[in-house]
């Protein structure tokens, strides 16, 4: 996922869609959502 979808991806998430809906409509799994998501991703 590049930034922009990053970025949209939080702000889905935000305004209440699922995880799951939210890493389906970036073709992702879940797992690398909340991986791409929290601070400690980039630790």
């Amino acid at each position: 996922m590049n930034e922009n979808q990053r970025e949209l991806a939080k702000r889905l998430l935000k305004e209440g869609k699922h995880v799951r809906e939210v890493a389906r409509t970036f073709s992702v799994h879940p797992a690398t959502l909340y991986r791409l998501l929290t601070p400690a991703a980039s630790a």
